[in-house]
């Protein structure tokens, strides 16, 4: 099985526990008492990787573009990110360290745009690789909101519902096959016009829904990585990521037989 490339931001997610114990009385915000247990867990295209892994045979190759680390306040009893801080650290991509990777020829390629670095560097980027070969091209699948990814290479866009409403006016031209999903529906919308919608089911009590979109991601690219159709994949998607969301942060949930 031919390998797959991840391209994407390196993020790392540390979760600092504690409890909210009230409102300070200077600002009106939570005051919250670390109780000095800190994990750290991979995030972003890091977490895509690291879940294909585990969904897939092929050889995994990952590109960071960039370095972050999130911050993430958690009380404890209640389970619940109360604050995110988000800075936007980025460490300039080594280009070099891709040609090693470029010679495994990897015959699917996820591209994770969380708009960390300049997009329309990394499109060109994604383009030039799809001109890299002549004849078997690689499937690209791109994780953006971002209009400007052309349907010339891009096989599948996936994006969720929220960020398909932010972009409606931007789009112009063909459309790219895209998968657009929510906490209720998966609609893949193709380029031929047809559309197809799947249920989602619901989860009465979820605990964090960080990193759902990423094992739907990852399992939708092993499926058909493996030779599944669209259609197949995505259900499996689904499935993986609706156990995903039972669990606190970027959760992986193991690949059933």
């Amino acid at each position: 099985m031919k390998p797959i490339l991840v391209i994407g931001d390196s993020i790392t997610d540390r979760y600092i526990y504690g409890r909210v114990t009230g409102i300070a009385n200077e600002d009106p915000v939570l005051r919250f008492r670390p109780d000095g247990r800190v994990e750290e867990k991979t995030g972003g295209a890091l977490f895509v990787r690291d879940a294909l892994r585990e969904y897939s045979s092929a050889d995994i190759f990952f590109y960071s573009i960039s370095y972050s680390t999130i911050i993430r306040y958690v009380d404890s009893f209640y389970k619940r990110n109360i604050v995110i801080i988000d800075p936007i650290n980025v460490g300039l991509p080594i280009y070099s360290n891709l040609l090693p990777i470029l010679e495994e020829h990897p015959s699917t390629i996820i591209v994770w745009d969380d708009e960390r670095v300049n997009s329309v560097l990394l499109e060109n980027l994604v383009s030039s690789l799809y001109q890299y070969w002549l004849n078997e091209k690689p499937t690209i699948i791109v994780d953006s909101i971002n209009s400007f990814w052309k349907d010339s290479f891009v096989s599948f866009r996936k994006i969720s519902s929220d960020e398909k409403s932010l972009m409606e006016h931007d789009c112009e031209g063909p459309l790219i096959n895209e998968i657009i999903t929510s906490s209720k529906e998966v609609v893949l919308s193709r380029k031929s016009g047809s559309s197809k919608t799947f249920p989602v089911p619901t989860i009465q009590y979820p605990i964090d829904t960080i990193g759902a979109g990423d094992i739907f991601l990852a399992m939708f690219t092993a499926s058909l990585h493996a030779g599944s159709t669209d259609e197949d994949a995505i259900q499996l998607a689904i499935k993986y990521s609706a156990k995903s969301v039972m669990h606190q942060g970027c959760y992986i949930p193991p690949l059933e037989d």
